[in-house]
C-alpha cells in the first residue's frame, strides 16, 4: 500500500538544466567541455528541441587514453561515442515508476542518468543520485506519518496530495469514505474485529483503485479519503461498495445476519437493535480554479458525507456545489438496492 506515497512527485523534480549540445559537435571540443567543468559529467544532444542522446565524461576519456583514439576520433562527430539510446523520462513520470525503471537498467544507463522531457522535447537531465535521495526522502515520510493499523497515508500526506492537485490544475474525484453503525459493531464483537473491518475497507479501497492515478488515505478511525484521478471513479465507488456490502455480514454471527442487526443497550438499559455495518461516501468532483485549499474540500467532502449517511444503507453522495459557482445545484446520491445488489441514482438536494 506504500505505493500511494509516492505518486504525486515526478521526475521534474529532478530536473536539472544542461546546455545541450549539436550532434555536428567534434569528440576534441566535447572533450573540452568536461575539461572545463570537473563537475560535468554528462551532456545532452539535441536535434530541433529533441534529444537523441547522451555524452558521457567517462565513457568518452576512456576511449581518447587509448592509443591513437584521440587522433582518429578527435574531429569527427560526438555521435561516435554517443548513447543513441539514452533512458528518455517525460516530466510527468512519477519518482515510483522512474525507480522502477532504472531498477531495470543497464550500467551506462545508471551511469549517465535519464532525460526529463515535456511532449518529447528536451528538458533537463536527472541523475541517479538525485532520484535515490528523493526516494529514501519519500519513504522516511511515507513511515513518519502512515497509519499503524492499514499502513496508509495519513492526514498530512492526504492534504498535501490534495494541495498538489490543485496547483497543477488536475480534475479529480475527492471522495470521504466512513463506516456506519461501526461503534455498535465494536461494542458487540470488540476493538479487534473492528480494526478487521477496518482493514477490509482499506485493502477494498486499494484493491478497486488505480495506483499510478489514484490515491488513498487512511484519516483515522473509519475514515478514509480517495483522491482518485481516474475517469470511471463513480463505478470504482460502486464496486467498493458492493464488495463491502458483500464481505461485511461474513464478519457477523449467524444470528445477526439473520435479524439483519447487532443488539445494544443504550444508556438506561433498553435494547436497541441497530444496522449491520454500511459503507457511506461523500463525493466531490474537483475542477480546476474552483478550490482554494485542501480546507475547501475537506468541508464539502464531509458535508457530501452526512448527506449519504440519511440514505438507509451503503451509499454515495455526489455534492455538486463549487466555490467558483455560487448557484445552487443539486447533488446525487450511488444507494445500493440490497435486494438485487444494483446502484441506481436518486436526487437529494445539495
Amino acid at each position: 500500500m506504500d505505493a500511494f506515497f509516492t505518486n504525486q512527485q515526478t521526475v521534474r523534480e529532478l530536473a536539472r538544466q544542461l546546455q545541450p549540445v549539436s550532434p555536428q559537435l567534434d569528440n576534441q571540443e566535447v572533450l573540452r567541455l568536461f575539461e572545463a567543468n570537473e563537475e560535468l559529467n554528462v551532456l545532452p544532444v539535441v536535434v530541433d528541441g529533441r534529444p537523441v542522446g547522451i555524452l558521457s565524461r567517462h565513457y568518452l576519456m576512456d576511449h581518447f587514453a587509448r592509443p591513437y583514439c584521440r587522433e582518429l576520433y578527435g574531429r569527427k562527430p560526438c555521435t561516435h561515442f554517443m548513447n543513441s539510446s539514452p533512458l528518455l523520462f517525460d516530466q510527468d513520470m512519477s519518482v515510483q515508476e522512474a525507480g522502477l525503471v532504472l531498477s531495470r537498467a543497464t550500467n551506462r544507463d545508471l551511469g549517465e542518468g535519464f532525460v526529463i522531457t515535456h511532449e518529447g522535447c528536451y528538458l533537463g537531465m536527472g541523475s541517479i543520485q538525485d532520484l535515490m535521495a528523493l526516494l529514501t526522502e519519500m519513504q522516511i515520510s511515507a513511515a513518519r506519518y502512515a497509519n499503524p493499523l492499514t499502513q496508509l497515508p495519513g492526514n498530512v500526506p492526504v492534504s498535501r496530495q490534495i494541495e498538489h492537485l490543485l496547483k497543477i490544475g488536475q480534475p479529480f474525484a475527492a471522495c470521504y469514505f466512513d463506516i456506519d453503525h461501526f461503534k455498535p459493531f465494536n461494542d458487540v464483537y470488540g476493538y479487534s474485529k473492528g480494526d478487521e473491518i477496518i482493514q477490509l475497507l482499506a485493502r477494498l479501497l486499494v484493491s478497486n483503485s488505480d495506483q499510478q492515478r489514484d490515491f488513498i488515505g487512511h484519516i483515522g478511525g473509519d475514515d478514509f479519503m480517495g483522491l482518485f484521478q481516474s475517469e470511471d471513479w463513480r463505478q470504482r465507488c460502486g464496486l467498493i461498495i458492493d464488495a463491502f456490502d458483500r464481505e461485511v455480514p461474513c464478519q457477523c454471527s449467524e444470528l445477526d445476519r439473520r435479524r439483519g442487526g447487532l443488539l445494544t443497550e443504550d444508556r438506561k438499559g433498553n435494547r436497541v437493535l441497530h444496522s449491520l455495518p454500511a459503507l457511506s461516501i461523500g463525493a466531490l468532483p474537483v475542477l480546476p480554479g474552483c478550490f482554494a485549499s485542501h480546507h475547501e474540500i475537506s468541508l464539502l467532502c464531509a458535508e457530501a458525507k452526512k448527506q449519504a449517511k440519511k440514505v438507509s444503507g451503503s451509499s454515495c453522495f455526489v455534492e455538486r456545489r463549487m466555490p467558483c459557482d455560487m448557484t445552487m445545484e443539486e447533488g446525487s446520491a450511488l444507494v445500493k438496492q440490497p435486494s438485487t445488489g444494483d446502484h441506481r441514482s436518486v436526487t437529494l438536494a445539495a
